[in-house]
């Protein structure tokens, strides 16, 4: 029953349940026998529950914001690496250091069409959408190498996708994935890193942006993709939760935190602290509190600095009417310095009916129109050997 009401909130994380079970328990015997402990005893209990609180926080916020915007890492694909290469797919197992522990590996897969390239040493490179993994753009990638007259394509999954190992806990776990596979690429296959294209598809047109803080040059497609996480997350988080409802939780969770022994006092700022806090997030206060979230989480992508954005050619897709990346607020287009020579925007106008997310899902080549500017766009700014 406990583990059902946990997963219904998005807490089925073991470490989760454990803090919030013991933090609730730890709170009910020091509210009914803290009188009956010596003084050294109540203060330490004191700050037992003080700590057993804050950990209790930060772990639920993390699992929240986890919950609502960050990698998924479950993913269910009808295609799968076995598969592919049964089809000519070369699977790569790419080991990616972390800070503790032992390596881990990502997967990866590389496709050489059979016809000659158009541009000889030409990679693509696909960073997935959240929520996929390349083996589901396999034909997608076939076309677009074949189109762009590409010698191959990659495509990559990150850490806890698909065949991949380990799980992301920060926005440069996913940057490192990336980094790892095409310092492989370049190390071990003798790809030339001066005739990369990094195609990064909404959560991966961050990460292919971040990738420029160590390779400038790289010729970016930044396809649907955010100006910030948190304006992502915002987006996503302020229609589907009421602001008062927010705060009234966040007046509950700060009187557990900062209460003090008796119920009385716990009641009294339950009451009015979640009243006072209702008014605040109706306001606008979960704006203020989310990227400070995101930050404190590791979970924001740098990606905002000129030398990351106007350092080499960036193309840029958009779509106006995008029902997962808000155009106006949340879009990379709109953050962007249009009259920058290096920026590249092509506008999407596809529009699937019934289906708000459409607009933001269908693959690049699904319109002949939009799919032949892009391809025009890569040859005109392909870097040279």
């Amino acid at each position: 029953m406990l583990s059902e009401m946990l997963q219904e909130y998005g807490m089925e994380d073991v470490t989760v349940g454990r803090a919030v079970v013991g933090t609730l328990l730890l709170h009910i015997v020091w509210l009914r026998h803290n009188s009956l402990l010596p003084d050294l005893a109540r203060n330490a209990g004191r700050l037992a529950l003080v700590v057993a609180r804050l950990v209790m926080v930060i772990l639920m916020l993390e699992n929240l914001v986890s919950l609502l915007v960050l990698p998924a890492q479950v993913i269910h694909s009808t295609e799968t690496a076995d598969g592919l290469a049964m089809k000519g797919w070369d699977i790569l197992n790419v080991s990616v250091p972390v800070s503790r522990g032992p390596a881990i590996h990502v997967s990866a897969g590389v496709f050489t069409p059979a016809e000659e390239p158009g541009h000889k040493g030409l990679t693509i490179i696909l960073l997935p959408p959240n929520g996929a993994s390349f083996e589901e753009f396999a034909d997608f990638m076939i076309a677009y190498a074949k189109d762009a007259g590409a010698e191959r394509v990659v495509g990559i999954n990150y850490r806890g996708v698909g065949q991949s190992e380990g799980g992301a806990t920060c926005a440069k776990d996913l940057v490192d994935d990336a980094e790892a596979v095409i310092e492989y690429l370049i190390k071990e296959r003798g790809y030339d890193e001066k005739l990369m294209l990094v195609h990064g598809w909404s959560l991966g047109g961050a990460v292919a942006l971040q990738l420029r803080q160590k390779r400038p040059h790289l010729l970016v497609v930044s396809d649907r993709s955010f100006r910030s996480l948190s304006a992502a997350a915002i987006s996503m988080l302020e229609e589907p939760i009421p602001s008062g409802a927010v705060g009234l939780f966040a007046g509950f969770v700060a009187a557990f935190v900062l209460c003090g022994d008796s119920l009385k006092q716990f009641r009294f700022v339950s009451k009015w602290g979640g009243a006072a806090l209702a008014i605040v997030f109706a306001i606008g206060g979960l704006k203020m509190l989310v990227p400070d979230a995101l930050h404190l989480l590791k979970w924001e992508f740098d990606i905002q600095a000129p030398e990351v954005l106007y350092s080499s050619p960036l193309i840029v897709l958009f779509h106006r009417e995008d029902g997962i990346i808000a155009f106006d607020d949340v879009s990379l287009h709109q953050s962007l310095d249009l009259n920058q020579p290096m920026v590249i925007p092509i506008e999407m106008e596809h529009v699937i009916v019934d289906n708000p997310a459409g607009s933001h899902m269908y693959v690049a080549n699904s319109i002949e129109s939009e799919w032949s500017l892009l391809i025009k766009a890569i040859h005109e700014n392909l870097p040279k050997a």
